[in-house]
């Protein structure tokens, strides 16, 4: 978890930085993963976004990682299209027992973006829209607005 900004206890106090690997020497610095960070280096390792004024930040394996590339790795819920995962806060359509982001929710075929009360049936995990639901080749069941 990101600390609040952290002075040194003396001025001879010697701090390597975890990112660039440099001595800290600016009066401030941060303290993340029990580790000290000058400002600029504390980032997301996989998105790169700067990290020293947010609230929070978080660690796996020795990394650090922003809120959104953390839950979309690590999460337990993930979305049944894209794969990525789901966080608590997000809005999510649900479909019988498949939870999708609000922008994967759309049609398989066309890419026609589904809404709560929309004609949709589903097939082999995939999701269409009510003018592809009934095409012969697919022979879908016609899902009831239950689902939603």
């Amino acid at each position: 978890m990101l600390k609040d900004l952290v002075s040194p206890e003396s001025a001879s106090a010697e701090n390597t930085c975890a990112g660039c690997g440099l001595s800290i020497k600016d009066r401030f610095y941060l303290l993340a993963a029990d580790r000290a960070w000058h400002g600029q280096c504390l980032r997301c390792c996989r998105c790169s976004q700067p990290l020293d004024t947010e609230l929070s930040c978080f660690c796996r394996g020795g990394n650090i990682y922003c809120k959104e590339d953390y839950c979309r790795i690590f999460s337990t819920t993930r979305c049944a299209k894209c794969g990525d995962g789901l966080s608590s806060s997000e809005l999510v359509m649900r479909a019988r027992e498949m939870v999708f982001h609000v922008t994967c929710f759309s049609c398989t075929l066309c890419g026609a973006p589904l809404s709560a009360g929309d004609t949709a049936a589903i097939r082999g995990g995939q999701i269409f829209c009510g003018e592809h639901y009934d095409a012969d080749i697919l022979q879908l069941e016609r899902w009831d607005e239950s689902f939603f």
